[in-house]
């Protein structure tokens, strides 16, 4: 009688372990299918982009037959989310960066975030001669997959993770009215939710907002060639010449006349101004932290954190926001945002 009852519980658990393991299988087809029609309908390849470049340390197996579903759950299963976007730089190859190259731009950023095992990063280019509205959206599109992969409960089953997810979007410079831009075409976007399965969404997200550098408010300076000028040589000395020819910089000057007037004083900024309004009904001041540089050449205080952010004011010029391994101060600051700390 002992040896049938011990069969029978060993046979009983063997069949809740398999099915959890199915149900586990079964959630993750799920999902990754309703991430990849979702993508679809957004008519947006997160796996293939070549505006796009992520990094997780998760990985789900077996895969999906939706590759751009497998991609963003992989994304969405880690703890902290960390988004990078450039500032306002001529472009080198046809209205197109180098994604290489901007990673080594975020070298420094990259470095805190691997230092956590349960970070995921992503690195995203963008057409900032069109300007902060760049025509791709591809940051916008992103983010409207992205942030319901974060709220399936689904993901919990994959991967147990704690009840709530940091999403973070850092921009240097002109990424941060980029950035700002993204959000809100997210926010408009909403609607591509009408056929994903809303009573899913249940897990708790923050999404929060760095900016170092940014001019919210716009800068004397976007109307100077000699900005420019400064501006590509920066570049040219952190990618060290990959790709990149001063020659060819100077020459896309005149091309880069719609994303410098975005960049203007906002008192002659009608599309900065209206940005502006737009995201401060969206998003909250405690979730944008906007660094200023007192020694920041280009972007001036008032403009680079107005009253609608969380200020912190370094000693950084322009360049050194990209640099925070050189500044204690700033490596400290986002290692803890990073990191999903409240400040």
């Amino acid at each position: 009688m002992y040896q049938l009852a011990m069969e029978f519980s060993a046979k009983k658990l063997l069949f809740i372990v398999t099915l959890i393991i199915n149900t586990n299988v079964i959630a993750a087809t799920t999902i990754q299918q309703d991430l990849g029609i979702l993508s679809n309908k957004l008519e947006f390849n997160a796996a293939t982009s070549s505006n796009l470049y992520c990094y997780s340390p998760n990985d789900f197996l077996p895969f999906s037959d939706y590759p751009n579903g497998d991609y963003v759950a992989s994304i969405a299963s880690a703890d902290n989310i960390i988004i990078f976007a450039h500032g306002f730089v001529p472009f080198s190859n046809q209205g197109k960066h180098s994604l290489a190259s901007m990673a080594k731009l975020w070298r420094g950023h990259l470095d805190i975030v691997e230092k956590d095992p349960d970070s995921a990063y992503c690195v995203v280019t963008w057409d900032s001669d069109y300007g902060h509205d760049d025509k791709d959206e591809v940051l916008a599109k992103f983010l409207t997959v992205l942030i319901p992969a974060v709220q399936d409960r689904r993901i919990r089953l994959l991967k147990p993770r704690p009840k709530s997810a940091n999403i973070v979007l850092v921009g240097h410079s002109a990424g941060g009215n980029y950035i700002k831009h993204s959000v809100v075409k997210q926010h408009q976007n909403r609607h591509y939710y009408d056929a994903y399965p809303t009573k899913q969404l249940d897990r708790k997200y923050s999404l929060n907002i760095v900016t170092m550098g940014t001019p919210h408010l716009g800068t004397e300076q976007a109307n100077n060639t000699l900005f420019l000028a400064v501006l590509f040589k920066i570049l040219n000395l952190y990618l060290e010449n990959d790709g990149v020819d001063n020659a060819a910089g100077f020459a896309a000057f005149k091309s880069t006349r719609r994303g410098a007037s975005m960049l203007a004083p906002i008192t002659q900024n009608g599309p900065l101004e209206r940005l502006n309004q737009q995201f401060q009904r969206i998003i909250r001041k405690q979730n944008i932290v906007a660094l200023a540089g007192i020694n920041d050449e280009y972007v001036k205080p008032f403009s680079a954190a107005p009253d609608f952010t969380t200020t912190y004011l370094t000693r950084a010029s322009h360049d050194d926001f990209l640099r925070p391994d050189k500044n204690s101060e700033l490596s400290q600051l986002l290692t803890a945002i990073y990191g999903g700390k409240r400040l």
